[in-house]
């Protein structure tokens, strides 16, 4: 399909009687095919015609942007008005097509996720745990779609704009398509998890909403924040994203008490980086598959954690400290130490090269643990992060997906079935993992050790751990961790937890980490009982995630390494795509296909493809 690059009309005012020779001037003339309307705010944005004459007009615009070829998207403010009645809506889809891509909803998520009583009319439950929170939110978001009063054609081409990681359950809802705001949280965070979630429910778009006025910086006058903005455009490329949509800024800078002035230098910045976006996307073919992702992360079974810094407690239950974040969602900070590269003095890291910091083409996706098994089976690695809640569904979905040639990492922790937040642990199976972990573990015999730790070669002979002999002294202790016993049924011991340099002087070590084959493929697990967010599990988890996303780079045909402020991405056909993130510095990419090298020189903030 084509790239879908646009801006947002009607964000601070909409006017049927002008949007015609605005158009002209703020897509056709800078070659710009999308425009996402804004008529619902109230009545004065409608301009002077009411009733039949204003319908009229509604259908001149369809007819316009039809015959210019412009995609275009109604949306609506929290009171679910569009700006013109349902029938008028279906006259206009009738008329343009696939041209009308659908309608856009405003961020649910954030009201559950970070925000508390921002908005007016957020849902002020409270929830007795996790799996009665989500449902609420599913309840919500369906409630809020079925209240917007739309024709039943449009009702399959909903987006909701996400700004929280809350993200997958909203697509659980009746939307249609995933759209996440940026620069709201994180996006090496979001844009995985977007595609992520595009690719487990088959979406036909991926939608990149740029609130950049707003969330990439509040002083908008720094220079940074204006190289920012074509930063987010091109790292969403090579992420895969196909609408990309500009919410304000090229117009004037509303926001931060700033003056609304057309020609002010900040908004000439918006509608320069549109215009030379545009000229980009015209030379360059990107293939249609996406981008090549070999691992994923997995966002657990209601996991709450927002990304965004906006609040810190789950689900919208503020006053509530059992439900402020906490270790299981301070393990999400691995997303920030993965591209990371190793540091010269980390003698675990190995090879030829250093291909840390990057994973297999250079790209990971976020899904969620309720994903289907085919999702799954997109990828050579699954590590979990963040809370889970475990259920025989998602069990046996991992189960499958190991035997069928499968990397699994997780904790202990992630094998809890027990939703309540601060609730007993209550291991699936009551423990017995042997069919997918080959061992069976007692929580309620649990030891507590602060030992550092001692790793055995693993049984996967791509995968180096460090300290491959016993005889050594142990390493990355950093406090007390909670345990799991555990008995071996058929897997290995991959790394104890001891205080001792030699393996024969410890009467009784205990097992911190089981390797196990199954089928084709292969788990690993962590006994810790802790989740991996925990300031005294983190290191030694941060190694084995850092190692399997190394290894994974390592069997790829192509590999790409330089300054950990490259990031890449390869798509079929190998063509790569190259982009330096360093706001100030040239940077040097080493592009090595199966033993060839090309050297490519990126000066900073540039996009270059081979």
């Amino acid at each position: 399909m084509d790239i879908i690059h646009g801006i947002r009309i009607g964000q601070y005012d909409f006017n049927i009687d002008t949007v015609l020779e605005d158009l002209k001037w703020r897509c056709i003339n800078s070659k710009i095919n999308f425009a996402a309307f804004s008529a619902g705010g109230s009545e004065q944005f409608n301009g002077t015609v009411k009733g039949d004459e204003m319908d009229r007009k509604f259908l001149e615009l369809a007819e316009f942007m039809t015959e210019n070829k412009i995609y275009f998207s109604f949306s609506c403010g929290h009171s679910g008005y569009f700006g013109m009645n349902p029938e008028t809506l279906s006259k206009m889809k009738k008329i343009a097509g696939d041209y009308f891509i659908g309608c856009f909803m405003p961020e649910l998520g954030s009201m559950f996720g970070c925000k508390a009583f921002s908005y007016p009319d957020v849902v002020a439950r409270e929830f007795d745990n996790m799996q009665d929170a989500k449902d609420g939110f599913i309840d919500y978001v369906n409630s809020y779609i079925d209240k917007v009063k739309l024709p039943e054609e449009l009702k399959k081409q909903i987006s909701i704009i996400e700004a929280t990681c809350l993200l997958p359950y909203v697509a659980e809802s009746k939307m249609s398509f995933p759209m996440v705001e940026a620069m709201c949280g994180n996006p090496e965070i979001m844009l995985p998890m977007v595609r992520g979630v595009q690719k487990a429910h088959k979406a036909p778009l991926f939608v990149t909403y740029i609130a950049h006025e707003w969330y990439a910086g509040s002083r908008n006058d720094d220079p940074l924040k204006s190289k920012r903005l074509r930063m987010i455009y091109d790292y969403a490329y090579i992420c895969g994203s196909n609408v990309f949509l500009l919410e304000s800024g090229d117009l004037c800078i509303f926001s931060h008490r700033m003056k609304k002035d057309f020609n002010n230098e900040l908004s000439q910045n918006y509608r320069t980086v549109l215009r030379e976006f545009a000229e980009f996307l015209e030379t360059d073919e990107r293939p249609e598959s996406g981008p090549k992702t070999k691992v994923a992360f997995i966002q657990g079974n209601l996991d709450g954690w927002s990304s965004w810094n906006a609040g810190s407690s789950l689900w919208n239950q503020f006053g509530k400290p059992e439900w402020g974040y906490s270790t299981p969602e301070f393990s999400w900070r691995i997303m920030e130490d993965i591209n990371i590269r190793r540091s010269w003095y980390d003698v675990g890291n190995y090879g030829d090269i250093d291909l840390s910091g990057a994973p297999a083409y250079g790209q990971y996706d976020v899904i969620n643990a309720n994903s289907p098994l085919e999702a799954f089976m997109q990828y050579d690695y699954l590590i979990f992060t963040g809370w889970n809640t475990m259920t025989k569904e998602i069990y046996d979905n991992l189960k499958a997906y190991v035997e069928q040639g499968g990397r699994l990492l997780m904790t202990a922790a992630h094998l809890n079935t027990n939703s309540a937040r601060d609730g007993k642990i209550s291991l699936i199976n009551g423990g017995d993992v042997s069919d997918l972990f080959g061992c069976v573990l007692n929580a309620d015999n649990a030891y507590i050790s602060n030992g550092g730790f001692k790793f055995y070669d693993s049984i996967m002979p791509d995968v180096m751990y460090p300290v491959d002999d016993m005889q050594a002294d142990p390493i990355l202790s950093s406090g007390y961790v909670k345990y799991a016993k555990s008995e071996l049924k058929g897997g290995k011991t991959a790394c104890l937890s001891s205080h001792y340099f030699n393996e024969d002087d410890n009467d009784k070590p205990e097992i911190a980490m089981i390797e196990n084959k199954l089928g084709k493929g292969h788990t690993i697990l962590l006994t810790s009982l802790d989740y991996p967010g925990a300031g005294s599990v983190y290191p030694m988890y941060k190694t084995v995630v850092r190692e399997l996303m190394t290894a994974s780079h390592r069997a790829c045909d192509i590999k790409v390494y330089g300054s950990d402020r490259l990031r890449f991405a390869v798509y079929e056909g190998d063509k790569v795509y190259l982009l330096n993130t360093d706001f100030d510095s040239e940077i040097i990419a080493t592009v090595n296909k199966n033993g060839e090298e090309i050297k490519v020189n990126l000066k900073p903030c540039e996009l270059k493809t081979i």
